[in-house]
């Protein structure tokens, strides 16, 4: 293939076979991230979509694209969205009250106290603002993670994309796009968790 026109010129090496099989935690980092920046870019704190803070943070897909398990404990006192109920690592905390928070869910985002203070039940007391308030908390917390942790620069999806800016000179944009479809495409947790506004339509009056 040493004669092909010079828009046609093509790696060396194909991709490994093996290496197609990568899964969503090989590229968890980005997807989190991008997760992440959306839901706080399009207001889903400040204004949920129709299916509230539960539908939009709550939901099984949102938690398993971040790894937030502490979301679940969050909203174990209200009925969740989707199938999130049914995740076994889901627990309450034995005698928590259903209107409040656990004590380690407070401290572990919120609380700046002396050592050895305890939070008030009136600070532990759930509402819509302190749910904003953790799960802002959160969400901060879970992004400066996963950038830390970073990602591999030579997993299959980005060594296509070269390949094909090979061909066709594509520029950073047009890469992130092609980028952002092809996840739409490839995970459905990270396409379900972008859907928060999606509710059951009762088929009865």
């Amino acid at each position: 293939m040493k004669h092909l026109p010079g828009y046609l010129k093509l790696a060396s090496r194909p991709v490994d076979p093996a290496a197609l099989n990568s899964g969503m935690e090989d590229y968890q980092p980005l997807l989190a991230v991008w997760l992440i920046d959306i839901a706080q870019g399009l207001g889903w704190l400040e204004q949920p979509p129709r299916s509230g803070l539960e539908g939009a943070f709550g939901n099984s897909a949102f938690i398993e694209v971040t790894g937030l398990t502490d979301l679940a404990e969050l909203f174990s006192g209200i009925m969740l969205h989707d199938e999130l109920a049914a995740m076994p690592d889901l627990e309450v905390a034995p005698g928590q009250d259903p209107d409040t928070i656990s004590e380690a869910l407070y401290t572990r985002y919120l609380s700046k106290r002396a050592p050895g203070s305890r939070p008030t039940e009136d600070e532990l007391r759930v509402t819509p603002a302190l749910q904003r308030r953790l799960i802002k908390a959160m969400l901060a917390d879970c992004r400066a993670r996963w950038r830390r942790r970073g990602l591999r620069a030579a997993l299959p999806l980005f060594h296509n994309i070269e390949r094909l800016d090979q061909l066709v000179a594509l520029n950073d944009v047009e890469k992130g796009i092609l980028a952002f479809a092809a996840a739409l495409v490839e995970f459905p947790r990270f396409r379900r968790a972008l859907s928060p506004s999606r509710t059951p339509v009762p088929t009865q009056a």
